[in-house]
């Protein structure tokens, strides 16, 4: 049975005010992982566990004002500045897939469109241009939420799941106690000033989508709220070289929280 996973923290810059996960994998391969707003690195955790057969190595960032990479300005948390700045400490990797959750899909477009990174592939998670007021808001008051807070890490888990059902509780209180920090008014998830920034329109997936010249692949969960069907066939449209979208049954916007045995085999089927 193939032990489970376990990562190195990283620090990408010299300072310490950039910081990453590393899970050093059993083939050559590479996947950079770009989470979205209000997460942090440890979020792929679960993917990572499920991964099926031997795994590449996994580098997954802490994007600017998220858990221990250092909060900035709003306009350096722009998702284009994110990518700019990423860019430089990731020279190392050789031709990564890039896979971006929701704005961290906007990063990765940063980093691919632009010729700034040098990419095998890219998988957009449940990613879209222009959620409507409902869906903004939504996010907006999850990240809120986090922020703020509960008296311990039950309650915690139990509001989380309040705003996403299909969330499984163990998973989330695995990703809060690795994730969060206990103390003050109890348990709550390191969100930086700027980091609402990364739901900005800086970059608009439609429009850089075309610039890509290696293989999209674009996933949405069933439920989703944030990516629609329709998004999806728009931006598999534009896509230059799409592969095959995926849609994760019982799943909603967090698709690592809520089917990532799933999620990580589509993922998995795209890098082949």
């Amino acid at each position: 049975m193939m032990s489970l996973p376990q990562p190195q923290r990283l620090d990408l810059t010299a300072d310490g005010d950039l910081s990453a996960l590393k899970w050093t994998g059993e083939r050559e391969a590479v996947c950079l992982l770009l989470h979205g707003l209000g997460d942090s690195a440890w979020i792929w955790q679960p993917v990572i566990e499920a991964w099926p057969g031997p795994r590449p190595t996994f580098l997954a960032p802490d994007l600017p004002g998220h858990g221990s990479s250092a909060a900035v300005g709003l306009k350096e948390a722009k998702s284009a500045a994110v990518a700019a700045r990423l860019a430089p400490h990731l020279s190392d990797l050789e031709t990564p897939w890039v896979v971006g959750h929701s704005a961290g899909a906007k990063v990765a477009l940063g980093l691919v469109a632009t010729g700034l990174l040098d990419a095998s592939g890219i998988s957009l998670v449940d990613a879209a241009d222009a959620p409507g007021p409902a869906a903004r808001g939504a996010v907006m008051a999850h990240v809120a939420m986090l922020r703020r807070g509960a008296p311990g890490l039950p309650d915690l888990v139990a509001t989380a799941r309040a705003s996403d059902p299909l969330a499984d509780p163990a998973l989330l209180s695995a990703y809060f106690q690795a994730a969060g920090c206990p103390g003050g008014a109890g348990w709550h998830v390191p969100i930086g000033r700027g980091a609402e920034a990364l739901m900005s329109g800086d970059i608009v997936l439609q429009q850089r989508l075309p610039d890509v010249r290696v293989p999209v692949q674009v996933i949405r969960g069933a439920f989703s709220s944030i990516c629609t069907a329709a998004q999806v066939e728009a931006l598999v449209r534009v896509a230059h070289e799409p592969r095959a979208p995926a849609t994760i049954d019982k799943a909603g916007h967090a698709i690592m929280m809520n089917q990532p045995a799933a999620l990580a085999r589509a993922i998995a089927d795209a890098l082949v």
